[in-house]
């Protein structure tokens, strides 16, 4: 749905908010289960889904009110898509916020561009950590 409705149209639905709370669910279950699925559904293919939802503004609103990305930051080792999801969260105000009180994770990040060698990987840390304003050495950002 996320893919086919502008921001100001799932909005007026009312409906992001139950759509939050019906993915983080099922993504929890699936995560915490041993077999890393919840009825069939893999912590992947979750995330795949979730992935196009994460550039909706309704959705990113709602990500930051429910406090939801120690969930993300804990799972983005074993999902690499996770650094996209992040990454689409990240142009969010109230998410950058958030993101900048995870210190060891920002510490990871900042390890992680100058270690990785996926090269999309490397560009959605990237893009993460530009949003944070942090790495703009070479691009100096006006206040």
């Amino acid at each position: 749905m996320g893919l086919f409705l502008p921001d100001e149209q799932v909005k007026e639905l009312k409906i992001v908010d139950n759509l939050a709370d019906f993915f983080f669910n099922v993504l929890e279950k699936a995560w915490y289960h041993p077999s890393k699925q919840h009825k069939h559904l893999s912590v992947l293919h979750i995330l795949e889904g979730y992935e196009p939802l994460s550039k909706n503004d309704s959705i990113q609103q709602t990500v930051a009110d429910l406090n939801k990305l120690s969930l993300f930051i804990e799972m983005c080792d074993e999902y690499p898509i996770v650094y996209n999801i992040l990454w689409a969260f990240s142009f969010n105000r109230d998410i950058q916020q958030q993101l900048r009180s995870h210190s060891s994770f920002l510490s990871k990040l900042s390890r992680l561009v100058k270690e990785s060698d996926n090269i999309q990987i490397h560009k959605a840390i990237c893009g993460i950590l530009w949003n944070l304003e942090i790495n703009h050495d070479d691009h100096p950002v006006s206040e």
